[in-house]
């Protein structure tokens, strides 16, 4: 007997940029382009408005069988949320086909499937029926749902006024509790705190263990290998491996390499609306050497070139810098910003650079990946994942003192043991 639950078969879906007309819009998109082409007729389309299209995926083929935890992992853009929402069937595909077994739960934005008009209690309801629960099994998992959820206190509250947070718990509740066959969950527990993201992973690796199938996407690898079995990269919409998730996390690590190591001007990947353009990041110590390794102590400036594309006012300019490790986890993030700082438009054009100086990066020896974004109000200019590789060397703060690998956690802390009191 077959034992799967999920199999998709060359699964594609195509998106329009600018006007154009596709198929399988929704009844909202319909309307609106209606609208536009009223709007607009008997004027000129510029050619940023005419119809062209991209594939987000592109022949995506797997199974998933009983049981199966899988991790779906990628960059940015390489389609992950598109395969979700086609798997929780809140878009058609363009092409290709879907076979499910059973009831299929998903967790994929915050407040999806909840509406904001009904208490708590009502929509936990809601949910259930939406599944095709009867009233006598929601009441029965009634009390664990919210014992878990830990928002007893607003059960009677409009979920309107409910925080990003207390979605999320009272979500994630919902859908680990009522038994579905499949559950799928993007990142949307990264919105909640940690204690309670401690609970989601126990829940979903008590969900996993009970025979139960989990679809579980994230950027954190550490989550990733805890709850997941197999996995599936995705890169540009397309499968780039599948398998074991030790060997996928791998390949997709060796990629990040690859990029980060690789020129700038090379990249494809980059967002952003272009006025200007980071040409590359450099790393100098104290002595203004260009480095690629340095000692957690020892401080570090971490410089941006950029060149002007078109004209921008600086109004409100941030560059924000991400650092990433190995395992995905973030350990640092900074901008201008947090130091209240607004940048003249006349000094960033006379300069055409940014810096950023930091005192040390007290983190355990290895790999970390830079990322940046560059912000001009509500606008991205520039931005680009593992834009570089930041290297830890071995020595801490001192050669009597081990630096240990990422097991030993995300920072480095000086401290003296004695054994008295």
């Amino acid at each position: 007997m077959e034992n799967w639950v999920l199999q998709v078969d060359q699964l594609s879906k195509e998106y329009r940029l600018g006007k154009g007309m596709l198929k399988n819009l929704s009844a909202r998109e319909f309307a609106m382009d209606l609208i536009q082409h009223y709007l607009s007729f008997g004027k000129s389309r510029s050619k940023h408005h005419e119809g062209t299209t991209f594939w987000a995926l592109e022949d995506v083929s797997f199974t998933v069988e009983r049981g199966d935890t899988v991790g779906i992992i990628g960059r940015n853009g390489a389609g992950k949320s598109t395969l979700l929402k086609i798997l929780s069937k809140i878009t058609p595909p363009t092409r290709g086909l879907i076979r499910t077994k059973g009831r299929i739960t998903s967790l994929l934005e915050v407040g999806t499937g909840f509406h904001p008009e009904l208490s708590g209690t009502e929509n936990i309801y809601l949910n259930g029926a939406i599944l095709g629960l009867k009233r006598r099994e929601i009441k029965e998992k009634f009390d664990a749902i919210v014992d878990f959820s830990g928002v007893e206190k607003f059960l009677d509250t409009p979920l309107k006024r409910y925080s990003s947070g207390m979605l999320v718990r009272l979500a994630f509740s919902v859908a680990a509790h009522l038994d579905p066959d499949l559950l799928i969950i993007d990142e949307v527990l990264a919105v909640g705190d940690l204690d309670f993201q401690k609970k989601c992973l126990q829940k979903m690796e008590d969900v996993s263990k009970s025979g139960r199938t989990i679809i579980f996407v994230s950027h954190n690898n550490e989550h990733i290998l805890r709850i997941c079995k197999k996995g599936l990269l995705l890169e540009q919409g397309k499968v780039i491996q599948q398998g074991l998730i030790t060997d996928v996390i791998q390949r997709y690590m060796e990629h990040s390499r690859t990029l980060a190591a690789s020129s700038l001007e090379q990249r494809l990947d980059r967002k952003g609306s272009g006025e200007i353009r980071i040409k590359k990041v450099q790393l100098l110590d104290e002595q203004q050497r260009q480095v690629s390794k340095i000692a957690p102590s020892e401080a570090l400036t971490i410089v941006f070139p950029f060149e002007q594309i078109k004209p921008f006012s600086a109004v409100d300019l941030m560059i924000k810098v991400e650092l990433h490790n190995s395992m995905g986890i973030k350990v640092f993030e900074h901008s201008n910003r947090q130091n209240g700082v607004y940048f003249n438009q006349d000094a960033i054009l006379a300069s055409k650079c940014f810096s950023l100086g930091i005192s040390e990066l007290p983190f355990p020896h290895g790999d970390y990946y830079l990322s940046y974004e560059v912000w001009n109000q509500a606008n991205c200019i520039d931005s680009l994942q593992d834009a570089k590789i930041i290297s830890i060397g071995n020595d801490p703060f001192g050669p009597n003192l081990r630096n240990p690998g990422l097991s030993g956690g995300t920072t480095l802390v000086r401290g003296i043991w004695t054994s008295q009191n």
